[in-house]
């Protein structure tokens, strides 16, 4: 069952970013140029790791980091995020 979530704007750019391997900074360049285009396969797996999260699984574990107080954490499903 797909469910919506309050950040959901937020966790696709979280998710874009990861598949792309870019920081948000240089994504928001990249898509705001519709010159440069995003390579189909980073879309798969931005779709694929969307709908992950829209089966309620955390973003945090999708793209295997996390943030905290500006470091960024490895994690995995065994983390509690």
């Amino acid at each position: 069952m797909l469910t919506r979530s309050a950040t959901a704007a937020l966790d696709a750019r979280l998710i874009l970013g990861w598949a792309a391997r870019m920081s948000q900074e240089r994504l928001l360049q990249r898509i705001r140029d519709p010159a440069r285009t995003l390579p189909d396969a980073v879309w798969r797996q931005a779709d694929a790791a969307v709908r992950r999260r829209g089966q309620g699984e955390p973003v945090a574990n999708i793209v295997g980091s996390k943030e905290f107080w500006g470091l960024t954490v490895a994690v995995d499903a065994r983390t509690l995020v």
